[in-house]
């Protein structure tokens, strides 16, 4: 009895899978990310939806001050009650749990 396995195929079924799980969870994580994001003119949230690169998992907020509002400061809460220092940290945190089911789901699928 001979068995062929197709490696190649499981290979290419994996790494679909594989970005398949970054476009999501990096989407996810941006408007989780968001939601904690310091808002003044909105220029920053926008920028995260403008540069950041979804599909490598890659997520960018660029503006002249992003670093600076980034970690110093006290968020203003009158645009976004939810605004909060790190707040790409905060929603990683937060969320976790969330993106890893997403995670999951998104592997087990066929």
């Amino acid at each position: 009895m001979i068995v062929d396995i197709n490696y190649q195929a499981i290979q290419q079924k994996i790494n679909q899978k594989k970005d398949k799980i970054i476009l999501v969870v990096s989407n996810e994580f941006l408007k989780d990310a968001n939601y904690f994001c310091r808002e003044d003119t909105g220029e920053t949230k926008r920028s995260g939806i403008r540069f950041s690169l979804l599909a490598n998992g890659k997520i960018i907020w660029k503006t002249d001050y992003v670093r600076k509002i980034y970690y110093f400061g006290t968020p203003v809460k009158d645009r976004n009650p939810n605004a909060s220092l790190m707040w790409g940290h905060k929603a990683k945190d937060k969320n976790m749990a969330k993106y890893q089911t997403i995670a999951d789901a998104i592997a087990r699928s066929d």
